[in-house]
Formats: structure tokens, sequence, C-alpha cells
């Protein structure tokens, strides 16, 4: 749905990809949250879905850390014009 975006790609173009992504997500996020708040009286389940989500927000911090050591050290090393005789990229789409 994106291959076909450029740097000229505007609001129009980019709102129906949106959407599906954003669907998309939803079908992700909402089986996980059912199994782990369906089974809790309705009074619990304001403070256990506060701790849901604060479980799920640290457990993305902490995986994507390990990875911010080496893509610095990439990026250190890396001449600024790395790419300057590379053709151009060929799109798949």
């Amino acid at each position: 749905m994106n291959c076909i975006q450029t740097s000229a790609t505007d609001y129009d173009q980019m709102f129906w990809p949106q959407v599906v992504r954003g669907l998309a997500v939803m079908f992700c996020i909402l089986p996980p949250t059912r199994l782990t708040l369906g089974h809790l009286a309705k009074a619990d389940i304001p403070d256990a879905s506060g701790l849901f989500n604060m479980m799920r927000n640290l457990g993305g911090a902490i995986g994507i850390r390990p990875s911010i050591p080496s893509s610095i050290a990439a990026l250190r090393f890396m001449p600024a014009n790395s790419g300057s005789g590379l053709p151009p990229a060929i799109s798949t789409c």
C-alpha cells in the first residue's frame, strides 16, 4: 500500500493505508487485552487495565533497548556519503 508513495504524497493518498494499519493494530491488541481482562470483576478492570497497559509499554521499551547501542555504533562508523556511488533503489511494487 505504501510502495507508490513518494515525498510528494499528500494526506488524501495516505488516509486509507493509515486506516487499514489502524484496524490491523486494533485486531492485534484486542485479543490479548480480552484474555487478560476478560475474567476479572467489573470493579477490578480499571486498575488491571492500567497495569496491563503499563506493562505492555515497558515490555516494548525494554525490548527495543538492546538494539540502540548497536545502531549508534553502526552510525558512528558509517561515512556520510557511503551510498553516493550506489545506483538508485529498484522498487519491488
